[in-house]
């Protein structure tokens, strides 16, 4: 019995040169489009439109609120928390987000039926701004 050495496994892969495909083999309309092509996607995906100021120049101004339509029950809540800050003026100046224990402010408004509600901050308008029907049912008016 003969007894063969085992030759070792080596596989040896030629890698096959992948022809070039930078700047250097283009003709020079070619090089302008390889670099400037990148550079206009940029400058378009990176662009966008100002926001357009709102009506009255308020820049939180809420310009595109849906007004909210109101029950019999919500309007009587409405009138006493518009008489809370000692006006009657179908704006409730009082936070409702806050019990109408904080001022609120103009640039946090939210039309709900015939009033204009302000709110303290961002957070108070988002809320309302959700269910507006459902926290003013919560809303207890001292």
């Amino acid at each position: 019995m003969r007894r063969f050495a085992a030759a070792p496994r080596t596989t040896w892969v030629l890698a096959a040169r992948q022809p070039d495909l930078g700047p250097k083999n283009m003709n020079l309309s070619s090089r302008r489009s390889f670099f400037l092509a990148p550079l206009l996607i940029l400058a378009v995906a990176c662009s966008k439109p100002a926001p357009a100021a709102p009506a009255g120049g308020n820049p939180g101004a809420n310009t595109n609120a849906v007004p909210v339509k109101t029950t019999p029950e919500i309007d009587a809540k409405l009138v006493a928390a518009d008489k809370k800050d000692g006006k009657e003026d179908k704006v409730v100046g009082k936070c409702a987000g806050c019990d109408l224990g904080m001022d609120g402010k103009a640039e946090f408004a939210l039309p709900v039926g015939a009033y204009q509600m302000h709110f303290c901050g961002q957070h108070c308008l988002d809320r309302y701004k959700k269910d507006a029907i459902g926290e003013l049912t919560k809303l207890v008016v001292k």
